[in-house]
């Protein structure tokens, strides 16, 4: 093959690349107008879960995005509401709000102010927004570490559920999948870095390939716009938030908490 047999092949399989590329950001921009669609709708029909029983309570505030209101598998399979079922006794303040992001949740912090006193635990859900619209990892690691800084003072105990492999969504298609998926492995280690440091506990549910659960069955584990977590897979979550061994810390014995609540008048 000559010099000039050898520039041709090098222009066509560039200009071949640059197609598969053009043709595969059609095709995903056209993915997610369709699914932002979805998600509009599944968003306005889902309100967070709340339980505020009578008398003495244990009190756990819920803070994050929609994964903590549970938009795709409805307000009553939501970690809130799973929490709710298996635990009647607890108050459940929820002011997790759909498209919230890490500075968004410390501003949850402050709109329940008049609730924190004697707050039990803290359970994070939030994240994954970061990861799709926080262009530098480092704004990602200043946001963490200045919410675990404004919830110090909140609870004793702080739970954070992180999010799972955003690359395994259907509504994501290569090369923008496996993107999404290196973000998410580093936006993990930043929030479970940032919560040690913090002395709170990271839920880590990043996997990869035939590791992550939810990549096995997506019609299951992903709701109908391919981006939110189905009801399966807020079961699936809480799951394993009641196996952890954090969890059986989670909240102190009722007699402490009565105890605590006297002496503060």
């Amino acid at each position: 093959m000559t010099g000039s047999d050898d520039t041709l092949a090098a222009r066509l399989g560039g200009a071949l690349a640059l197609a598969v590329v053009a043709g595969a950001t059609l095709l995903q921009a056209g993915r997610l107008r369709r699914a932002l669609q979805a998600a509009r709708g599944l968003v306005a029909d889902t309100t967070a879960f709340t339980q505020r029983p009578h008398g003495l309570r244990q009190r756990v505030l819920l803070l994050g995005d929609s994964t903590g209101v549970g938009v795709g598998g409805g307000p009553a399979q939501s970690v809130a509401a799973l929490l709710a079922r298996d635990h009647p006794q607890l108050q459940l303040i929820n002011a997790c709000r759909s498209g919230a992001r890490l500075p968004d949740v410390a501003q949850q912090v402050a709109a329940h102010a008049h609730e924190l006193p004697h707050m039990d635990a803290v359970l994070v859900l939030a994240g994954g927004n970061d990861v799709l619209y926080t262009r530098r990892l480092p704004q990602l690691e200043q946001a963490a570490d200045a919410l675990m800084r404004v919830l110090a003072p909140v609870a004793p105990r702080v739970v954070w559920l992180g999010p799972a492999n955003i690359g395994h969504a259907p509504v994501f298609v290569p090369p923008f999948s496996w993107w999404m998926s290196l973000r998410t492995r580093q936006a993990a280690r930043i929030y479970a870095r940032c919560a040690r440091r913090a002395g709170a506990t990271y839920l880590d549910f990043f996997r990869v390939g035939a590791a992550d659960p939810f990549v096995a069955d997506r019609q299951r584990w992903f709701a109908r716009d391919g981006i939110h977590p189905s009801a399966a897979s807020y079961r699936y979550c809480y799951d394993r938030l009641r196996r952890s061994a954090p969890f059986s810390r989670l909240l102190p014995a009722a007699g402490a908490l009565k105890a605590r609540v006297t002496a503060a008048g």
